[in-house]
């Protein structure tokens, strides 16, 4: 798999960050770096240094992985093994995935002589994932922030001598900036990096937040769609991609020029707003009630058809002609209310995206 990303750390994998500071490049690849199950790797050592990291990913075994995760190994592997960031310690990984209160939270904090790096990983391939993505449409707060929160806050009371650089891809993003906000003392916070991430309604961005304004930088590609959720990412600074549409939220994909992202001078395709006003138009024209009536149906009836992660091409092919099989019996055991909101919603959503109509 070929990303930018590695050719970055070909170009400037051996100049320290004295020589060349810390930039948003590297904000993307310490993003990426969320996503690898460090307990797998690290067999739950909670402070590991990159030296010994690089000796226990040697050891691990990523036959079974797909792509895009072995992907974020060699990337963890490069990050290791360069001049760049030698010196890194990668501290209290957490991970959590709980069916019962609908979360999926991991993150993972490197440690620098100058500053640590809190990322925050995105939504992962379980429905479990999927689906707290969509209680964020209703949901003044969720668990994966809550624990986020509570992460921060631990982080923050082990290391106040070092400034916090927050960072997360997708729904990471997210928890990045409302761990962010929660801190009572903002000025230990240098930066918060998100990348394509869903965001919030207006009251979040209270005065609480804008002690944070001038920190936060919202990068989304040309195509966004998770990146335009629920409202208009601020002051977002577009880039462009090499994939087309929603592959573009795969940000190893982003294109990267020296150590910056290339920015975009056309704004958001026309696509990317369309499909984001009909998305957002379910998310803002129905109640608390309906919204999350239609996230249980939905889910639920995944549930039923026992698709609990979605894994390569392949697997995922196999499995829907699977559930194909069952579908029409378990849509005929949904209460009939459920179905006729589950019908109604996708209904509308695809007559806004369609004809650009709305109520």
């Amino acid at each position: 798999m070929e990303s930018d990303l590695l050719t970055y750390l070909d170009n400037y994998g051996e100049l320290t960050l004295d020589r060349v500071p810390f930039n948003e490049v590297d904000a993307l690849i310490f993003a990426s770096l969320s996503y690898p199950k460090y307990h797998e790797i690290i067999n739950n050592i909670e402070r590991c240094d990159s030296s010994t990291l690089l000796r226990l990913i040697d050891e691990y075994d990523d036959s079974l992985l797909t792509e895009r995760k072995k992907f974020n190994i060699t990337l963890l592997q490069r990050v290791c093994s360069s001049s760049r960031y030698k010196d890194m310690e990668v501290l209290h990984y957490r991970h959590s995935l709980n069916k019962d209160i609908c979360e999926q939270f991991q993150a993972v904090t490197f440690l620098f002589s100058e500053h640590i790096i809190v990322s925050f990983c995105g939504t992962d391939n379980t429905v479990v994932g999927l689906k707290e993505d969509l209680n964020m449409s209703y949901l003044k707060i969720t668990p994966s922030e809550l624990d986020a929160m509570n992460y921060l806050k631990e982080i923050t009371s082990l290391y106040r001598d070092k400034q916090l650089i927050l960072v997360g891809h997708s729904k990471g993003g997210r928890l990045a900036l409302s761990s962010g906000k929660s801190i009572a003392d903002k000025t230990l916070i240098r930066d918060i990096y998100t990348f394509d991430s869903p965001n919030y309604s207006d009251e979040f961005y209270d005065k609480e937040y804008m002690k944070l304004d001038k920190k936060v930088h919202n990068y989304v590609p040309e195509d966004s769609i998770v990146g335009r959720l629920i409202n208009e990412p601020k002051n977002p600074i577009i880039v462009k991609s090499r994939n087309s549409l929603l592959q573009q939220h795969d940000i190893s994909s982003w294109i990267i020029i020296d150590n910056h992202l290339l920015t975009s001078v056309d704004g958001y395709s026309k696509q990317s707003t369309k499909i984001s006003k009909a998305l957002n138009h379910n998310l803002e024209h129905y109640d608390y009630g309906t919204k999350k009536l239609f996230t249980d149906t939905l889910f639920g009836l995944l549930d039923r058809l026992d698709i609990h992660e979605f894994k390569g091409k392949s697997e995922n092919l196999a499995m829907l002609k699977g559930t194909l099989k069952q579908l029409p019996a378990e849509w005929k055991n949904t209460p009939k209310s459920d179905r006729a909101v589950l019908r109604k919603m996708l209904f509308e959503m695809i007559k806004v995206y369609l004809f650009g109509e709305e109520k």
